[in-house]
């Protein structure tokens, strides 16, 4: 295993993957076209990328219906499910009486969204699982999903067991783009979630004009915190597994021992100690973080940001099918540092509600406030409330 600096590692992080300009060309290309000609654009979209003849996106609600549900799917959407409702029910409104004014906080669903579910190297169940089980439990009333076709038995069955019907076979960034602008098939929605290749996140980076979108997620990325108690095996296995997302993914093993690193192949990041590895790893900000030393639990809870896998008995596919009902749609490229996992939190909108009782108690500062920002009208806005003026 080549030994790597932390600076080499960390200036490599500055420039995010999933831009680039060639790229952004013909993406920005297919926008356009799925914007001016709608279906067509996509038939023949599809058939370029996908090598598919396509004629009805939609799959039929009989097709879903026929298919098998296998029992890990249950287990999975009831463990997805048993988070995101603990979460809800921690998520309680906020109401405030003020001198002379309320105010209240509401959460509600998202009317629409969009639900991205990729193809490509494999198929994606797990995906409909973390993605369709907090919109529901969200309460969202429209849920769209889309992914590349032919559209699997397993992702049918996965979308079963969330309850989930609208289904299209359509792939890569058109499909981004038509669950936004809409098509003559489908209708626009008004958030678009899930994980995808350079050309879906791409896309998704373009949507400011017309859409909300959820984090950039992909390529996969993992880094290993460990010392020489780790058993390279498992070391070896787990940077592997998730080199199977792709050539584009970053897996990386930053450990106090040489022996360790030199026992496995790809990139290593050597550090004095533990502490220095959790400050890189805070640094870093990977998706997956998993930590395998003497003293694994203490080592985890001092990292942050994305999803932390502890102990030598734990690993990142265990996140990504659930087992303990976590979410695997999570930031790339350093992002964790400012979002989340996607939970039902993400297909919630706040609502504020203000109701002003006495006017002259709660907002006589306000005619001075918008005075000094230049701004009469609202100054006077406020006076008439205050004088009770308009009520003579």
């Amino acid at each position: 295993m080549a030994i790597l600096s932390k600076k080499e590692v960390l200036n490599k992080r500055v420039n995010p993957k999933y831009f680039d300009q060639g790229v952004w060309n013909v993406v920005n290309c297919i926008k356009q076209d799925v914007i001016e000609r709608g279906d067509s654009a996509l038939r023949d979209l599809t058939a370029k990328f996908d090598a598919v003849e396509i004629k009805d996106f939609l799959v039929s609600k009989d097709k879903i219906e026929e298919t098998t549900v296998p029992e890990f799917l249950e287990i999975v959407a009831k463990r997805i499910r048993k988070v995101n409702e603990k979460i809800l029910a921690e998520r309680k409104p906020v109401k405030i009486e003020g001198e002379g004014y309320d105010f209240m906080l509401k959460s509600s669903p998202i009317e629409s969204v969009g639900l991205y579910v990729p193809g490509g190297l494999a198929a994606y169940p797990s995906s409909v699982l973390m993605l369709g089980i907090p919109a529901k439990v969200a309460g969202v009333k429209r849920i769209v999903l889309c992914t590349p076709p032919p559209v699997s038995e397993i992702t049918l069955a996965a979308a079963k067991a969330v309850g989930v019907s609208e289904i299209y076979q359509v792939g890569g960034s058109q499909a981004i783009f038509a669950m936004a602008y809409g098509t003559e098939s489908i209708k626009p929605v008004d958030k678009i979630f899930g994980p995808g290749n350079k050309y879906v996140n791409t896309a998704k980076m373009m949507l400011g004009d017309r859409c909300g979108i959820d984090i950039f997620a992909g390529p996969s990325e993992i880094l290993i915190l460990a010392d020489e108690t780790a058993d390279p095996r498992l070391i070896k296995a787990d940077l592997e597994s998730q080199a199977e997302h792709g050539a584009d993914g970053d897996c990386i093993l930053v450990t106090t021992s040489r022996e360790l690193a030199e026992s496995i192949e790809g990139g290593a990041v050597l550090v004095d100690s533990i502490d220095e590895g959790i400050e890189f790893a805070n640094r870093y900000r990977a998706e997956h973080t998993e930590v395998i030393t003497v003293n694994s639990r203490e080592d985890a809870l001092k990292i942050r940001g994305g999803a932390v896998f502890i102990g030598s008995d734990t690993c990142v596919p265990m996140g990504d099918y659930g087992v303990s009902g976590s979410n695997h749609v999570i930031p790339t490229g350093g992002a964790t540092r400012f979002q989340s996992p996607v939970s039902v939190e993400d297909f919630l909108i706040r609502t504020e509600y203000t109701e002003v009782k006495e006017p002259k108690k709660a907002a006589d500062f306000v005619p001075e406030f918008a005075t000094l920002e230049g701004l009469p009208k609202h100054a006077e806005s406020v006076k008439l409330r205050i004088s009770n003026q308009f009520k003579s």
